[in-house]
């Protein structure tokens, strides 16, 4: 070993500390615009750890290559999956069969197998050579992770290059060395024991330098697991053993029990379930291996307490209190943790708001809200996320200003039109673990937010009262009630004061007035002088509005149109008159005067406004008395009989006059006939009735005398004319005289047949009316009072009805019977009545032996 040089820091650890952070953790960022919950950006890292084999580290009894390999293996398991590590020997060493320099490092994988770790064992250990930095330095340089870590990991008091010592150049060269490594990667250091050197590095501002020592060997556990924190962006929890608890989510957790026989080890939440299974176990142990020959003669030492537990849980743990269990001789519980935690924040208008990136900004104050949340979006200032650090950068039309607090808040912006507003925002916690949002991962829109000019809103009139008719009386009574809404919302207050209300009425000559009132405005209709001037029909109201708010932007509403309509409910003067019209003029002061009914709209007056009206009559000259009839409604008019009442017919002509509610005069006009004679009434009316019944008399009298059908035929289709059995074609006549008369005759005879002249016959009957006049021609009957054949010597029989006349002859003496009786001769005398249909049958014979028959059926008509 060289001399001992002692170096002290030249920046305070803790800032050192948030420097390197910040510069790891920049890349993690939220994917969404000023939302909660955003998730980070997964890192790939490619650590190398350059591990000082050197001779010192293997010296008689020294325990340190034991205690660097153990952590190195510890820091190997805490890796996230996607992370390599590469331990560069200043010296070769051999593992598990296979060989290692600083050319062909030691690789491990996380989440894969890190056992080569503990196997490692330095077949020789000389001195320091510098170069292994270099050679490592130049691997790493060759990865495509997203990050690069260089550790140096020595208890060097004096580095050798070329196989020469450095002697008390020593911490200038290795200073130059490292300045050259921050060029292309994150540098951490770390001496062990008190005699290794410190070097004094500046690095660049794109990559990070920390440097520290572990006091002893037995330190170098602690202060490179504290490294692995600051890589992966963990803390440790403080006050661990099998009882804690954390107030947020977290992202992953990782247990680390330390002692002997460790086993059985569960977590349990604070129901008592188990949170599942870690996606890591691995049980770190101290290696054996040490070194063969060089300086240190393999006298070296071995820590057989260095072994333990170690368990990664990366599915996610709830806030909350957590039990850890375990079987074994612990001596030491380590959990650490990346809390669950992103930036988020939002940009909100003056109202509370939410601006998205489509939203339209108007002038006006506004204000970045930004702060801490858990996985489930809500804010927090946990302990567990230590000190935080919040920036802040904005810019307004380009113009940049900056913001920083320790705690989350927000920042009140005054925007005005034109204004362009873009930014960003970082947070610092824990030991320097940051994220930041630049304005594209903000969700903010492409060229930042823009401040339009203000548009005016919706101005609109809720219109309430009023009606669709008015009766002409009232149309004053009904107002109309008008409410302003600005944006949806009713305005009020002194906001009424900045409406401006147009009203205007178009139709007729009516008029309207608009008032503000508490709520809004009151139109109201007006007459055009009084009720009687105003015209009545069809009118429209006309509504517009304007509205000038807080910001000087006025709105005009749409024009708002009712239509309605005035009715004249003036109520109409109507007259009837009621009276006989018929008057004796010696009893005219006796008889009962004529009424002159009055109603208004239909409903009788009441005595006020029967006095209020006025009835006049004017009658050819006529006298009349008119006094008003109280309680009836009516006026009296009584014809005076002074010497113009002289007999005869008189036109009365009555005229009322009255005023309506409205006030205009109306008016009714009736007439009335009437008589006036020096007789009664009924004196006309006996003689009327004495002469109805002489003309009623005499129409009885008339329609009671007895006479003939007016018409008396036969009915052709029931007439038959044979002779000797053969129908013989032909018509028979008939005559019939006296129709309507009292008496006549009815003559029927045989068609001409062109055989024999002496086939002929017939009957004549002399009639005798016997049915009134009032019967119906073709109901009325005849009595026959004689029969008389026609060609009775060849007669055999003749039946008239019911009725028959034979003749027979006998000794060459010729018998007459009519219905079984003797009568004297062909033509006595006769008396029965025929009537409706009678038939009649002529049956005869001639001298020359020829038989013929004629049979008719008669018919009244």
């Amino acid at each position: 070993m060289g001399k001992t040089t002692r170096f002290h820091f030249s920046i305070p650890v803790r800032r050192v500390l948030g420097l390197l952070l910040a510069c790891l953790l920049a890349v993690a960022s939220a994917g969404g615009a000023l939302a909660a919950g955003g998730s980070k950006n997964t890192v790939s890292r490619s650590i190398a750890i350059v591990f000082d084999n050197s001779g010192s580290m293997y010296m008689q009894g020294n325990k340190a290559w034991c205690r660097a390999t153990y952590a190195i293996e510890v820091f190997a398991s805490m890796m996230n999956d996607g992370d390599t590590l590469q331990v560069y020997p200043m010296y070769p060493v051999t593992s598990q069969g296979r060989d290692y320099s600083s050319l062909n490092p030691v690789s491990v994988s996380g989440g894969g197998d890190i056992s080569v770790i503990r196997d490692i064992y330095t077949p020789y250990a000389g001195d320091t050579p510098i170069e292994t930095i270099n050679d490592a330095y130049t691997s790493l340089q060759r990865s495509t992770a997203d990050e690069r870590w260089l550790i140096v990991l020595t208890d060097g008091a004096e580095f050798f290059e070329n196989g020469e010592g450095l002697g008390s150049e020593t911490a200038d060269r290795l200073s130059q060395v490292l300045t050259a490594c921050t060029q292309g990667a994150n540098v951490l250091y770390l001496g062990i024991d008190a005699v290794a050197v410190m070097p004094q590095v500046e690095s660049s501002q794109a990559y990070q330098y920390y440097a520290d020592k572990a006091s002893s060997s037995t330190d170098v556990l602690s202060k490179l697991t504290e490294m692995c924190n600051m890589i992966f962006g963990r803390d440790e929890l403080a006050q661990a053993g099998s009882q804690f608890s954390f107030d947020v989510s977290m992202k992953k957790l990782i247990l680390f029990v330390q002692g002997s026989g460790i086993g059985d080890v569960t977590l349990k939440d604070a129901s008592g379930a188990s949170v599942g299974n870690p996606s890591l176990e691995y049980f770190p142990r101290y290696s054996e291996q040490g070194a063969g020959d060089g300086i240190g003669n393999g006298g070296f030492g071995v820590d057989t307490s260095l072994s333990g537990y170690i368990a990664i849980y990366d599915a996610g743990l709830d806030a909350g209190s957590y039990a850890l269990s375990y079987s074994g001789d612990v001596s030491n519980v380590s959990i650490y943790y990346e809390p669950d935690v992103d930036l988020v924040a939002n940009l909100t208008d003056g109202n509370g708001e939410v601006v998205s990136a489509s939203s339209e900004l108007y002038p006006g104050t506004y204000y970045i809200n930004y702060g801490l949340a858990d996985r489930d979006g809500n804010l927090t200032a946990s302990p567990l996320l230590g000190s935080t650090s919040y920036r802040v950068t904005y810019s307004i039309n380009g113009e940049e200003k900056t913001a920083a607090s320790d705690q989350s808040g927000r920042i009140a912006l005054e925007l005005q039109e034109g204004d362009v507003l873009d930014g960003r925002i970082s947070v610092t916690y824990l030991s320097g673990y940051s994220i930041t949002k630049d304005s594209s991962q903000l969700g903010w829109p492409q060229g930042g937010f823009h401040i339009s000019a203000r548009p005016a809103g919706t101005l609109e009139l809720q219109v309430s009262g009023g009606a669709s008719s008015y009766p002409l009386s009232q149309l004053e009574d009904f107002p109309y009630s008008v409410r302003f809404l600005y944006n949806g919302s009713p305005l009020t207050g002194q906001a009424l004061e900045r409406v401006s209300l147009s009203a205007a009425l178009e139709g007729g000559n009516a008029g309207c007035t608009a008032v503000p009132d508490a709520e809004g405005c009151t139109v109201s209709l007006n007459y055009a002088g009084s009720a009687a001037e105003t015209t009545c029909g069809t009118y429209t109201l006309h509504l517009q509005a304007s509205y000038t708010d807080e910001y000087g932007v006025t709105a005009q509403s749409q024009e708002t149109a009712l239509s309605f309509s005035v009715e004249d409910d003036g109520l109409p003067l109507s007259m009837e008159v009621e009276g006989s019209g018929y008057y004796v003029i010696s009893k005219l002061a006796e008889d009962e005067p004529l009424r002159a009914v009055l109603s208004l709209g239909g409903v009788p007056m009441t005595d006020e406004q029967l006095d209020a009206a006025a009835v006049t009559v004017e009658g050819d000259g006529l006298s009349f008395q008119i006094e008003p009839l109280y309680g009836q409604s009516a006026y009296a008019v009584r014809i005076v009989g002074d010497g113009a009442a002289v007999p005869g017919k008189y036109t009365l002509r009555f005229h009322a006059a009255s005023s309506d509610q409205i006030g205009r005069e109306i008016t009714a006009d009736a007439s009335k006939k009437v008589e006036l004679s020096n007789y009664p009434l009924w004196l006309r009316f006996l003689i009327f009735f004495l002469l109805l019944f002489l003309i009623i008399a005499l129409i009885l009298f008339y329609l009671s005398r007895k006479i003939l059908p007016k018409k008396i035929g036969i009915n052709s289709a029931q007439t038959l004319f044979t002779v000797n059995g053969d129908v013989v074609q032909g018509a028979a006549k008939c005559t019939f005289t006296g129709g309507g008369k009292k008496q006549g005759t009815l003559l029927i005879t045989t068609p001409p047949y062109s055989g024999s002249p002496l086939v002929k016959g017939g009957f004549n009957l002399r009639l005798q009316a016997v049915s009134p006049r009032r019967l119906k021609s073709a109901r009325r009957r005849a009595l026959v009072t004689q029969v008389i054949p026609v060609n009775a010597s060849t007669l055999s029989s003749l039946s008239i009805g019911t009725h028959t006349m034979t003749r027979s002859e006998e000794s060459g003496e010729v018998f007459w019977a009519f219905d079984g009786k003797p009568i004297p001769g062909p033509s006595a005398p006769s008396s029965f009545e025929i009537g409706g249909k009678p038939s009649c049958v002529f049956v005869g014979d001639t001298i020359t032996g020829d038989s013929f028959t004629l049979t008719v059926q008669l018919q009244f008509k």
